[in-house]
């Protein structure tokens, strides 16, 4: 047992340039806590500026279950509380597509993450299917409208199926574990 003050190597810590001697309890828990994060593997926690973690963003997929193409009519909002505000021309969402024309091909499926803060409220209001062959298709009359805190939480994972029905066309909201 060494005096107060003096070096007590069982606490000590190498430096490349000097020994460091840990007095306290919490400097030592603070040393332990550095090198396991230093030196395992795995998941790198961000903080914002205010030393909160940010919320984790919702995980998005749009499905479709038809050989037809479809303009998806997927909206987000990072303000809007009810499907007036939500249905407006400058929330549709088109970032999904890598077409010229923002489509949803034939049997495709899009996934993307959406940032919880952009993400007060999502949706989808009826989306369009068509076979550009034929020139023939239809609109779906479905339109979904969710609320984050109501209706959907932050990191959740939400899947837009679209499929048709003999004539009829849909899109349905599921929600995979």
């Amino acid at each position: 047992m060494s005096a107060r003050g003096a070096f007590d190597p069982s606490i000590a810590v190498s430096h490349p340039f000097r020994r460091i001697a840990l007095r306290r309890p919490s400097q030592r828990i603070a040393v332990l806590l550095t090198l396991l994060a230093v030196t395992l593997q795995g998941c790198i926690i961000v903080r914002d500026g205010d030393g909160d973690i940010p919320p984790a963003p919702s995980y998005i997929e749009l499905i479709n279950l038809t050989g037809l193409v479809i303009d998806a009519n997927f909206f987000i909002s990072g303000s809007a509380t009810d499907e007036v505000g939500l249905f407006v021309r400058e929330n549709i969402y088109t970032a999904y597509s890598t077409h010229v024309i923002p489509t949803l091909g034939a049997h495709e499926t899009a996934a993307f993450f959406l940032e919880c803060d952009a993400t007060r409220s999502i949706g989808v209001r009826r989306p369009v299917f068509q076979n550009l062959f034929t020139l023939t298709g239809g609109e779906s009359s479905d339109v979904i409208f969710l609320l984050r805190a109501r209706d959907f939480s932050c990191g959740e994972r939400l899947r837009f199926v679209y499929f048709a029905e003999g004539d009829q066309y849909h899109v349905r909201l599921e929600r995979p574990q």
